[in-house]
Formats: C-alpha cells, sequence, structure tokens
C-alpha cells in the first residue's frame, strides 16, 4: 500500500465503515437497506466528490500522490462492485471482466471474496472531516452556480479558523478541487474571481 494522502485515508475509511454496515445490515437480512446504501455512496461519495476532489492530482500529481489516488480508486472500485454484485450480477460482472480481472485473478466477481475492511489508520473524527470537506465542497458548488459561473471558476476561499483547523490536512485537494487560488482564515466566505 502506497503512503495515503489524507483525502484518500478518510474516503477510505468512509468505505470501511460502508462495507461494516452492508455485513450487519445482510446478516439482519436488511437487503434494501444495504442497495441504499451502497448507492448513495456510488453516486454523492464516489462520483460527486472523491473522483472530483482527486481529478487533479490524477492528471498532475506527483508521483506519491498519483499512486495513493489510484490505489484508493482501484479499491473503492472494487469494493463498491463486489456489494453491487449481489443486485446487478450481470453488470458487476462485465465490469469485473473488463477491468479486474486481470488483476485480482478470480474467474467471476462471484467467485471473490466479500469486501474487508482495509488496512488504514482511522481515527474518531474521520467521518467528521469527510463531511466538512464534502460540504465546503458543496456550498462553493453551490456559489459558483448562483453566480452564473463555471465549476472551473477560480475563487479565493475564506474559511473560518475552526474549519482551516479541522480541514487542515485536506487543503491542498480542497484548494484544487474549488479552483482556489488561495484560502484565507475568517468569516466563510466565497469570492469568485
Amino acid at each position: 500500500m502506497p503512503k495515503l494522502v489524507e483525502t484518500d485515508r478518510l474516503f477510505l475509511s468512509r468505505l470501511n465503515e460502508l462495507i461494516e454496515s452492508s455485513v450487519k445490515d445482510f446478516d439482519e437480512y436488511n437487503y434494501s437497506k444495504v442497495k441504499i446504501d451502497v448507492d448513495s455512496f456510488f453516486w454523492k461519495q464516489f462520483a460527486d466528490n472523491y473522483l472530483e476532489i482527486i481529478k487533479g492530482r490524477v492528471y498532475n500529481g506527483t508521483e506519491e500522490e498519483r499512486a495513493s489516488a489510484f490505489y484508493t480508486l482501484y479499491n473503492g472500485l472494487l469494493n463498491i462492485l463486489k456489494i453491487y454484485a449481489v443486485f446487478v450480477p450481470f453488470v458487476a460482472e462485465e465490469i469485473y471482466q473488463n477491468h479486474f480481472r486481470k488483476f485480482e485473478g478470480k474467474k467471476s466477481i462471484h467467485l471473490e471474496s466479500w469486501p474487508a475492511r482495509i488496512g488504514i489508520a482511522e481515527h474518531k473524527h474521520d467521518e467528521k472531516v469527510w463531511g466538512k470537506l464534502v460540504e465546503i465542497i458543496a456550498k462553493i458548488r453551490q456559489a459558483k452556480s448562483e453566480a452564473k459561473k463555471a465549476m472551473n471558476s477560480q475563487i479565493i476561499l475564506t474559511l473560518s479558523k475552526e474549519e482551516h483547523k479541522e480541514l487542515e490536512k485536506v487543503l491542498n485537494d480542497l484548494k484544487a478541487v474549488s479552483c482556489a487560488r488561495e484560502i484565507r482564515e475568517g468569516n466563510f466566505r466565497v469570492e469568485i474571481l
């Protein structure tokens, strides 16, 4: 496993929560909750946010930053796909055959083991930090949308002292995804340039 960038570690921490809750809900025969949770995670966390957050590192990051993003993308998508295989077996199989079989070595996704928690350091505030990051990104997108500006419009972002401290380890990714020229401390504000 490469040295993980903090944003990647936070995403994998959220994925571990999904894996854990899926096992619990399947054990309790609560299949519909698993389907709702995996749909929500895939669309809201993975597609809407995580992919956008790491795009800059994937294309322009250092080797270490790219390795962290690729590791997280691969393991994130594979584990989401394993959960989805219960609900959409043929679609999951097609994706597995085209993108994962050559690396995983199993003949079918349905012969793969159930996802297990990814061995990363986890902290009690991970959910809160990830939630705050996603919340700030949503506010920035909303401000740009209301101003009828493109999502790649540059901004100057001002975060409260508490937000700045809480997001300290993910500020580089926040800056990249929001196209922030700089991130200041003060009352929350999005200044579109």
